[in-house]
């Protein structure tokens, strides 16, 4: 049972791990894109 419950917490583990780098790329991608926009909006 304990070695169950030691896989489940790695998998969630590397489930969040994944999930924080995908965010971190999206909100990468959003500060780009708002700066652009920000400058864009400045230039026009």
């Amino acid at each position: 049972m304990p070695d169950f419950i030691k896989l489940t917490l790695v998998f969630l583990n590397h489930q969040l791990t994944n999930f924080l780098s995908i965010l971190e790329r999206w909100s990468d991608m959003f500060l780009v894109l708002l700066f652009s926009h920000t400058s864009l909006s400045l230039l026009f």
